[in-house]
């Protein structure tokens, strides 16, 4: 989940345009900065608002493992020019048979009216996402 090339590899499976990865370690912590930009087909309501790209910034921040093999971390997004962002935490944590991760947070989208549907959206595509970086993973086993 630091590793530039795995990071790399995530970024054009999941369709990324122009992904910028960058891996920093500091003392007991590492730090993920992802820059991702998507072109797509958004819902009418708020194509408008977002045009034809959506490029999010994505920061996780991983403490070192636990004696049992837990990794805990924190997760912070923005999508640029907009009011949406998600803040949460990650716990990946070891099974016998590799391991879970747990991402809980939450989903704001500041716009009047359509913020609920908006962050729908960005819950559909974060789940979606989660989904894909598990396939990536499993690939690798």
């Amino acid at each position: 989940m630091t590793d530039p090339d795995f990071l790399a590899e995530l970024m054009a499976a999941s369709g990324s345009l122009r992904p910028v990865v960058d891996v920093a370690q500091t003392g007991n912590q590492t730090t993920v900065t992802i820059q991702r930009e998507f072109e797509g087909q958004w819902p009418s309501l708020v194509a408008p608002l977002i045009g034809e790209t959506l490029v999010i910034s994505e920061v996780r921040t991983w403490q070192s493992p636990t004696a049992e093999g837990e990794i805990a971390g924190t997760l912070e997004m923005h999508v640029k020019g907009q009011p949406v962002s998600m803040n949460g935490s990650i716990r990946v944590s070891p099974t016998p048979s590799g391991c879970t991760a747990r991402i809980n947070g939450e989903i704001r989208a500041r716009l009047p009216f359509i913020g609920g549907m908006v962050e729908n959206i960005v819950l559909e595509q974060l789940k979606h996402g989660v989904a894909l970086e598990a396939e990536v993973l499993a690939q690798k086993r």
